[in-house]
């Protein structure tokens, strides 16, 4: 499984160990200067995708979810800034959809490089939905009034 994130117009992949499930909290690591943290959403790739064009890519999900990415500061190394266990938040449930204009572009955009297997995560960004990581802080992330994440960050 791939956790593949949108990051501006390109994209990076996450191990499958910075997954962090059932909300259970977010332990602010040690190294680094400070975490923040980006909401979106998430959907799973319910068929393999490769080269898909935009109009049909509404094909390959039909779920969809909630996440937040979690980034330390002051790493120099993209890949452990991004990349660290536990880094990756997803929601326990999924509710259906009928697609949406952002994944959509985003999964036609990275289908162009990548192969995308049953079961790969893709998140897409909702911009402004940031914050700072703090110990005792409380992260909630919900889709059309559900809630659909929540968490505490020690």
């Amino acid at each position: 499984m791939k956790i593949i994130c949108m990051d501006g117009n390109g994209f990076f992949c996450k191990p499958d160990t910075a997954l962090l499930r059932n909300d259970e909290p977010f332990y602010v690591p040690d190294f680094g200067d400070c975490v923040r943290w980006q909401k979106g959403r998430v959907v799973r790739i319910d068929r393999l995708a490769k080269c898909i064009e935009k109009r049909y890519a509404h094909r390959c999900y039909g779920e969809m979810g909630m996440a937040v990415e979690f980034v330390v500061q002051g790493v120099e190394c993209e890949s452990m800034a991004r990349g660290f266990d536990r880094s990756f938040a997803v929601s326990p449930q999924f509710v259906p959809c009928a697609g949406d204009a952002e994944v959509d572009r985003s999964l036609a955009m990275v289908s162009q490089f990548v192969t995308l297997k049953i079961g790969d995560l893709l998140f897409v960004p909702t911009p402004g939905e940031c914050g700072m990581a703090v110990q005792g802080g409380h992260i909630t992330a919900s889709l059309d009034g559900a809630v659909m994440l929540d968490f505490d960050i020690k």
